[in-house]
C-alpha cells in the first residue's frame, strides 16, 4: 500500500522543517492534528469482511465486486436486494453502511451499521465503519462510547486506539489523543502516519526535540512525505 493520505475535507498546512541542519520540507502535516490521516491503513478491504453462509454467498460476492470496481450505486442496490431476501444478513447490512459512507451519506450509513451490530454485537468491521460515520457527523463522543471497552493487545487492535485518538482530537483533547497514539504505536510500530501525528503534537506543544524524533521516524517509514 502507498502512504497514508488525509481524508477529504481536512485542511493541510505546509511546514518547513530542519532536521540536523538539513531542510526537509515543506513537510505536509494535518492542521489541526487530525490523526485520521492514517485512515487508509486502519480498515480492512471489503474482501476481508466475514464470509456469509448459505445461498447469499454468491450475491454478496457480486455486490462486493461492484463495490471494489467503484460502482457504488449498483453495489448498494445489490446489497439492498440481499437484505430483502435475508434481513438477517450481517454482511449485507455492513455493505450498505459502508457504501453509504463512501457516498458521503453518513446518517444513512449509521442506520445500517447499527443494524449490523444488533445482529452481530462486537463485529469489528461494523464498529470501524460506524465509528467513521460518527466522526463524519462530528459526533466524537459516540465514537468514544462505542469503543469504550479496553481492547486486547496485538497489532490487529491498533485501529481502536487510532479512532479514539481521532475522536479526542476532534474535541481538542490533545493529551488523550497523544496517549491513544502512543498505544497504537506500541501495538503497531510500523503503521504509517502514527509518528507523523505524534510529531505534530510535539511541534504544536513546542517540543522540538520530540517533534524531530517523530518526524524522522515517519520519514524512515514513508519517505514520500518529504
Amino acid at each position: 500500500d502507498g502512504p497514508a493520505s488525509p481524508p477529504e475535507g481536512w485542511g493541510i498546512a505546509a511546514l518547513d522543517l530542519r532536521l540536523g541542519g538539513a531542510k526537509i520540507g515543506p513537510l505536509r502535516i494535518l492542521c489541526p492534528i487530525r490523526v485520521a490521516l492514517l485512515i487508509p491503513a486502519l480498515f480492512l478491504s471489503p474482501s476481508a469482511i466475514p464470509s456469509p453462509d448459505g445461498d447469499s454467498r454468491n450475491q454478496i460476492q457480486r455486490a462486493l465486486e461492484l463495490e471494489r470496481s467503484g460502482d457504488l450505486e449498483q453495489a448498494l442496490a445489490a446489497f439492498r436486494e440481499i437484505v430483502k431476501e435475508d434481513p438477517g444478513s450481517v454482511s449485507a447490512h455492513l455493505g450498505i453502511g459502508r457504501v453509504l459512507y463512501r457516498k458521503k451519506q453518513p446518517s444513512e450509513a449509521v442506520v445500517s451499521l447499527e443494524q449490523a451490530l444488533r445482529l452481530a454485537p462486537g463485529e469489528p468491521e461494523a464498529l470501524r465503519w460506524l465509528a467513521r460515520s460518527y466522526l463524519r457527523l462530528d459526533e466524537p463522543e459516540k465514537v468514544l462510547e462505542l469503543l469504550s471497552a479496553e481492547p486486547p493487545g496485538g497489532v490487529k487492535h491498533a485501529w481502536i486506539h487510532l479512532l479514539r485518538a481521532q475522536a479526542y482530537d476532534a474535541r481538542d483533547r490533545i493529551p488523550e489523543a497523544n496517549r491513544e497514539l502512543e498505544r497504537a504505536r506500541t501495538l503497531d510500530p510500523r503503521r504509517g502516519g502514527v509518528h507523523y501525528a505524534l510529531g505534530f503534537i510535539a511541534w504544536s506543544t513546542r517540543n522540538a526535540e520530540a517533534a524531530e524524533k517523530w518526524f524522522r521516524a515517519e520519514l524512515a517509514l514513508n519517505p514520500r512525505h518529504v
